[in-house]
């Protein structure tokens, strides 16, 4: 019969038979002991699972969460059933519904959870808070005034619902947002077509040729 000598088994198995099952146990099982076989174990604070492998969410009071399932109370910041979501930076004193993340939104930020920043556009950068609409200042149109007025409108302004504008000399369109052709004598054109009198060696009614 064949004699085995400890350098005949491995290294992990001679860790095992020395110091016992107990080294697989998980980090979170209370005292490090587990069961032998399926590695289950009551948990220390601040860990929760069938094995205690996962941490409960830093959001959870103390540290400390439901052992079985991870929920927990949160603490101000946080939401959500295991309070691993953080408050929206929008949020009144970064402080948000427990259960949904929605919040009242401080100046600047917009809906439910004041997740959206209002448009740059926004008269002291400040909007309607469900919604983001706001009163432009100039330069700016949209509902959100979230759009820019043309270069080609006159002192960069423009009506704060369509963005129409008075074209300055060089531009055409509703918004002035087409430039003349280089064909047009000195660079004019008729403000809403884009015509214009031809310069010698262009054609078209837009002298574009």
């Amino acid at each position: 019969m064949m004699s085995l000598t400890l350098k005949d088994f491995s290294p992990f198995l001679i860790f095992l038979l020395a110091y016992g099952c107990s080294a697989l146990c998980s980090e979170g099982c209370l005292y490090g002991r587990c069961d032998r076989i399926t590695g289950s174990c009551a948990c220390r604070d601040g860990y929760f699972g069938t094995r205690c492998s996962y941490k409960c969410s830093e959001g959870c009071f103390f540290g400390r969460c439901e052992k079985s399932t991870g929920s927990c109370a949160c603490r101000d910041g946080y939401f959500g059933t295991k309070c691993s979501y953080k408050c929206s930076e929008g949020c009144f004193f970064g402080r948000c519904e427990k259960s949904t993340g929605s919040c009242a939104c401080r100046d600047g930020y917009f809906g439910t959870k004041c997740s959206y920043k209002c448009s740059e556009g926004c008269f002291f950068g400040r909007c309607e808070k469900s919604t983001g609409s706001c009163a432009c200042r100039d330069g700016y149109f949209g509902t959100k005034c979230s759009y820019k007025c043309s270069e080609g409108c006159f002192f960069g302004r423009c009506e704060k619902s369509t963005g129409s504008c008075a074209c300055r000399d060089g531009y055409f369109g509703t918004r002035c947002s087409y430039k003349c052709s280089e064909g047009c004598f000195f660079g004019r054109c008729e403000k809403s077509t884009g015509s214009c009198a031809c310069r010698d060696g262009y054609f078209g009614t837009r002298c574009s040729y």
